[in-house]
């Protein structure tokens, strides 16, 4: 049986947590290393999935933020193929495994997403994520972010081998690492709704700023990306400049985050 390490950062000990760690637990067709990123928060010996054997909980005393807990998770990472989920969100029982047969059947394919449900605080579900699904979504990553973050599975290998998750940037951190592995092969999202993504007040998408380094890497990205393609120049500009204007429209409250349109 193939294995996943799943990658599961968290800031708090609650319900939504254990329902997190749980949809993991339940997968099925595939072994299941589940490394729990406690950051900032300390971890509850008391609760019953903290006694999984499949399950490791790694600490930072302090809070390092996102990428930073990604990136510990990377180092106690125990299989080559690895899965990530938010503290907040639930991966369907079949996910990982179909996942796990697309990219054992698709070696050039360096990551792989799914198709994903908005759900309210209570479970229920909402309406789906827009992004675009096939074998090679990579055009689409020069217009706007084309991966829920959340729904992701790739090759530690390749991951690492662009550098991994950037530590310095407070935000995008997974668009940034999209763009970078993006050069490196195909990048796709499975036709088939098997991530459940909440949508609620806390989420940090809701106040990525507009400006900064974040985005002067996002942009780095999106030119390095559009030359490895031989994108034409002219619609790339213009693609830029919509997303520049969406960032600050989004960030000003004109309009709405991607998943809640």
């Amino acid at each position: 049986m193939r294995g996943v390490s799943v990658i599961l950062p968290t800031v708090r000990i609650d319900d939504w947590l254990d329902d997190a760690v749980q949809s993991i637990l339940d997968s099925s067709d595939v072994e299941i290393d589940l490394i729990v990123v406690h950051d900032g928060v300390e971890p509850d010996p008391l609760l019953p999935w903290m006694k999984d054997p499949r399950v490791q909980a790694v600490h930072h005393q302090v809070r390092r933020g996102l990428p930073a807990g990604l990136m510990s998770g990377l180092e106690h990472a125990r299989f080559e193929l690895i899965g990530r989920l938010d503290a907040d969100d639930l991966a369907d029982r079949r996910r990982l495994g179909r996942q796990a047969d697309y990219l054992t059947s698709h070696s050039d394919t360096v990551a792989v997403g799914t198709r994903t449900m908005n759900i309210d605080g209570d479970g229920h579900e909402l309406n789906e994520f827009r992004i675009p699904v096939g074998d090679d979504i990579r055009s689409n990553l020069l217009l706007s972010n084309a991966i829920v973050h959340s729904s992701v599975m790739f090759r530690k290998s390749d991951c690492l081998a662009v550098g991994g998750f950037d530590t310095s940037l407070p935000q995008m951190e997974d668009y940034d690492l999209w763009l970078r592995m993006a050069c490196l092969g195909p990048i796709a999202n499975l036709d088939e709704v098997l991530t459940y993504y909440r949508v609620h007040a806390g989420q940090m998408s809701r106040g990525a700023k507009p400006f900064g380094i974040h985005i002067a890497r996002v942009m780095t990205g999106r030119a390095n990306l559009r030359r490895h393609l031989k994108a034409p120049v002219f619609p790339s500009i213009a693609k830029d400049i919509v997303w520049r204007g969406v960032q600050f429209l989004r960030y000003y409250g004109i309009i709405r985050p991607g998943y809640e349109r």
